[in-house]
């Protein structure tokens, strides 16, 4: 069957996803006798699988942590995009979670300065005399 499978493109990129996710074990052994470069797993189509199985679904069973550790931080924040995920978990949060110091401390004084209006600079001042 596997290398039956890995001859034929079609049966690979519709059945190869469920035969990694169902028969793991299996699909080891075919990952194995699949030496091909049009046969590899990155050429797979998971969009099948995953319309009937459900993204949501496979996630819960893979952990999202497991994920984002497999493609990195910053890539799933580029990917979201970084305004939404600090729109998502809120600014104060970010600011209690990383320190006043450490946000005042990765400004230039322009970019800290720059972004006060008139009101808040005199503030600044007269706190600082």
């Amino acid at each position: 069957m596997a290398c039956q499978g890995a001859a034929q493109p079609d049966l690979w990129k519709t059945y190869g996803p469920w035969l990694a996710v169902m028969y793991p074990t299996i699909w080891q052994e075919v990952m194995r006798m699949a030496t091909t470069e049009e046969n590899r797993f990155e050429k797979l189509d998971f969009d099948g699988f995953l319309d009937r199985v459900g993204v949501q679904n496979f996630v819960n069973q893979v952990g999202i942590k497991r994920l984002v550790e497999a493609f990195g931080i910053k890539r799933a924040v580029e990917e979201a995009g970084l305004k939404r995920v600090i729109a998502e978990v809120g600014a104060a949060s970010v600011l209690q979670e990383m320190g006043t110091d450490w946000f005042v401390s990765s400004l230039s004084s322009d970019q800290l300065f720059s972004g006060m209006t008139p009101e808040q600079r005199e503030e600044l001042k007269r706190r600082l005399q």
